[in-house]
């Protein structure tokens, strides 16, 4: 069991660190920028999505053979980067479609944050973080579909505030993993005290 994690954290923790922190810079970004422009939201707030989907589909692949919630993650990985395709391509369109894109991918993302945390986590801190931040993903994403804003400046917020949570989750997890796995290659490293007969 600990070989298996300790291969999962070494593939994985980078991929977790870099996701947390473009998740938590388009946060910031949404949360805080000038810009009213709605189509100008829509490009970053895209290609953040895609570059996350990116890492997190070959993360999944990675973890083929190491995690058995690689399925899963590989199926959100592929509604994120659809979602950032399809806010790229539809900048300029119906602004309503945007707000729905958006949401609907806060609400899923948020349900498989809850379900990664209930199937693969063992550690109570980590699996208690991740189903806290896929409770405000679900919460804030009926949040910003209830809200029928359909010029689309509060829903860029609502999800630049799921963001922030979701990406220092995610790099308070990586630098969990990571203190993790330096445990477990002391421990093997220790020698083994072996009795006296």
């Amino acid at each position: 069991m600990r070989a298996i994690f300790k291969q999962y954290v070494e593939t994985h923790w980078w991929a977790f660190l870099l996701e947390g922190v473009i998740a938590a810079g388009l946060g910031l970004f949404a949360l805080f920028n000038k810009i009213t422009e709605i189509h100008t939201l829509a490009i970053i707030v895209s290609i953040a999505l895609m570059l996350m989907g990116a890492l997190e589909i070959v993360r999944s692949l990675l973890a083929i053979k190491t995690q058995k919630d690689w399925g899963l993650s590989l199926f959100i990985a592929l509604i994120e980067t659809a979602v950032g395709v399809f806010v790229l391509l539809n900048r300029n369109g119906e602004v309503g479609y945007l707000v729905i894109a958006i949401s609907g991918y806060m609400i899923a993302r948020g349900i498989f944050d809850c379900l990664v945390a209930l199937i693969s986590l063992t550690s109570h801190v980590d699996r208690f973080m991740w189903v806290l931040s896929g409770i405000v993903g679900t919460v804030l994403g009926f949040v910003a579909l209830a809200s029928g804003d359909y010029n689309g400046s509060s829903v860029f917020w609502i999800l630049g505030s799921y963001m922030l949570v979701f990406g220092i989750t995610d790099m308070i997890y990586a630098i969990h993993a990571r203190f993790i796995l330096k445990d477990i290659e002391e421990t093997i490293k220790r020698p083994v005290n072996k009795k006296k007969k």
